[in-house]
């Protein structure tokens, strides 16, 4: 199976927008992740480094790699106008260890004012809320000193892998319901760049439902 996650983020009278810090979303119960058996790439290994190009992790963690995307960042240097730069997107398997809750890696690159890798984290554990059985949190960093932040994502997940002689993928899922149903508890946006009249914290809740269908 396949996820593809899509978002776009703009303010309403065109300013900058607070940058994205965290994402809770809690995803449909019929929605599983299962990593055991795929290789892991962690972030703290020596030679996963700011310094290293994007190109050069995706060939170090090439047995790890879970999915590719894009993402498009807007800085807002002070006395400049707005500038929007446009990165792909490596994500990764980072969990800890075999049976530990589901952890991804994702790293973009962002080339103003200097080349800079944007490392992001998502964890993804279980929870009993609602229709929802698991719970995925994704953290952003502080991107070109608070200048910079995420408007639109395009990514897509998708690995298949053999474990105990076994072809697993790392999503599944069933339509029980006819429904995937995903609430986002937490969307928490930080005024970095002291866009004036802007709030210094922005939190905003939602869900959305999006209808399924079984396939025999």
């Amino acid at each position: 199976m396949a996820l593809e996650l899509l978002g776009k983020f703009a303010t309403t009278d065109g300013t900058h927008l607070s940058a994205l810090r965290e994402m809770v979303i809690d995803l449909d119960r019929d929605m599983a992740f299962d990593a055991r058996g795929l290789p892991v790439c962690h972030r703290g290994r020596p030679h996963i480094r700011l310094r290293h190009p994007l190109a050069r992790i995706g060939k170090i963690c090439h047995d790890s790699i879970v999915g590719r995307g894009h993402m498009d960042f807007e800085l807002a240097f002070p006395e400049q106008a707005p500038i929007e730069t446009a990165s792909r997107v490596v994500i990764f398997n980072d969990t800890a260890w075999q049976g530990a809750p589901v952890r991804l890696g994702a790293v973009a690159e962002v080339d103003v004012p200097v080349p800079t890798l944007v490392v992001m984290s998502i964890g993804i554990s279980r929870v009993r809320h609602g229709d929802s059985s698991l719970r995925a949190v994704a953290k952003m960093p502080v991107v070109a000193g608070g200048s910079g932040s995420l408007v639109d994502f395009r990514l897509r997940i998708k690995r298949l892998f053999r474990y105990k002689r076994q072809t697993k993928s790392l999503v599944t899922a069933r339509c029980s319901d006819d429904v995937f149903k995903l609430s986002f508890p937490e969307l928490l946006f930080r005024n970095e760049a002291h866009t004036p009249g802007a709030a210094s914290s922005t939190l905003i809740k939602g869900g959305l439902a999006i209808s399924c269908s079984s396939v025999d």
